[in-house]
């Protein structure tokens, strides 16, 4: 048991003493004697209890800072560790040293030896999947191991989301709701005897699902003994690049799955071709060129295609027929649809965070397959 535990025990056993003195109305001398004396003990059980959760609070803060950062460094270690170090280790003989014996050392202890590989180095970086890799190049070789000078990495921005006061926390595994303020009241002057109304304060939870984020290199064996430190080098790139693009999805995301709806999507909706969101055409608002009219019956569209090589193309398609009619992107909302055989009915849909996207595509069907 705690001390502050100990301490909120006691004061309750006090309250509970006092409240059963004070229902007495006529006490005698030895209860009053033991009023005062508990009336007299309650005040430094507060100020007892109040120091031991401050003291037991930043205690548990500084352990959670102590696990962190030494969690951080651990990982940071892994970071620079190359397995193929210990593979010409077992294959020379020549022991390895470094962030390797380092790593060795950490997760073996007194029994760490030669030729025995951390786990962690083994494990592989990414998840198997199939993909069109292309190897590291690294260009010409001339040179290469004479006098080699520290690779020049690539310069990537500074985070402009950190320096908007974005916090990053680390959350656990699964989803994560977070209570959001969304509305609430508004300030205005007022004469002097006029009250304001109260206003309404809206809280909305968020529920955040994982989303991933991934960049990823293929290296060659023969590369890393080429160029001492490629590795590491590679790895650096890893995290300037995930950085980057974080910052990117974080400040001007469009929000359409899986990307974040970033602070400078307005929720517009936008007019492209065939799906292509690389080839956008119009978007709702001032001078975008989308008029979009909402009715009980029917969502209407104008479009006005610019003057630019994929508007004439689009137009001259549209005029030949080719292209015959608008696919519309949108979200359901809940209750918002009703199934009759193969006839799907939506009556009501959420058109935000830029998610609807019109495409001028092909002509909408009514009937859907379930």
């Amino acid at each position: 048991m705690t001390n502050s535990q100990k301490q909120a025990l006691r004061l309750s056993e006090v309250r509970q003493k006092l409240n059963e003195l004070l229902a007495i109305d006529n006490p005698n001398d030895e209860q009053r004697a033991e009023l005062a004396q508990l009336s007299g003990e309650y005040p430094g059980l507060e100020t007892q209890y109040r120091a031991a959760v401050i003291a037991e609070s930043e205690e548990t803060e500084r352990r959670a800072i102590d696990d962190d950062a030494q969690s951080t460094e651990y990982r940071q270690l892994v970071d620079r560790v190359e397995l193929g170090a210990y593979l010409i280790e077992a294959a020379t003989g020549r022991p390895v040293d470094g962030a390797e014996q380092e790593l060795r050392a950490e997760v073996f202890g007194d029994s760490a030896r030669q030729n025995l590989v951390p786990w962690e180095a083994l494990l592989p970086r990414d998840e198997d999947e199939d993909r069109a890799d292309s190897p590291v190049n690294i260009g010409s070789t001339s040179g290469v191991g004479v006098n080699q000078q520290t690779i020049l990495a690539r310069v990537f921005a500074d985070t402009a989301a950190m320096f908007a006061g974005v916090t990053m926390p680390n959350v656990g595994i699964g989803a994560a709701s977070y209570p959001v303020f969304e509305d609430g009241a508004s300030a205005a002057l007022t004469a002097k005897g006029t009250a304001k109304d109260a206003e309404a304060a809206t809280i909305t939870a968020k529920v955040l699902n994982p989303t991933r984020l991934t960049a990823r290199y293929v290296l060659r064996v023969e590369d890393a003994n080429r160029l001492m430190g490629l590795e590491e080098s590679l790895r650096a790139d890893l995290r300037g690049t995930l950085g980057e693009q974080l910052d990117k999805q974080i400040i001007a995301g469009d929000g359409t799955s899986p990307n974040f709806a970033g602070f400078f999507d307005d929720g517009a909706s936008l007019v492209n071709r065939q799906h292509d969101r690389a080839m956008p055409l119009a978007r709702s608002g001032q001078d975008g060129g989308l008029t979009l009219t909402d009715t009980a019956t029917a969502l209407r569209a104008s479009v006005l295609l610019p003057p630019t090589t994929e508007g004439r193309d689009t137009g001259e398609l549209v005029k030949r027929g080719i292209l015959r009619g608008f696919s519309i992107e949108f979200r359901v909302s809940d209750g918002g649809e009703t199934w009759t055989d193969t006839l799907r009915i939506v009556s009501k849909a959420e058109l935000n965070f830029g998610a609807l996207r019109l495409s001028i595509d092909r002509p909408m069907t009514k009937r859907l397959p379930k």
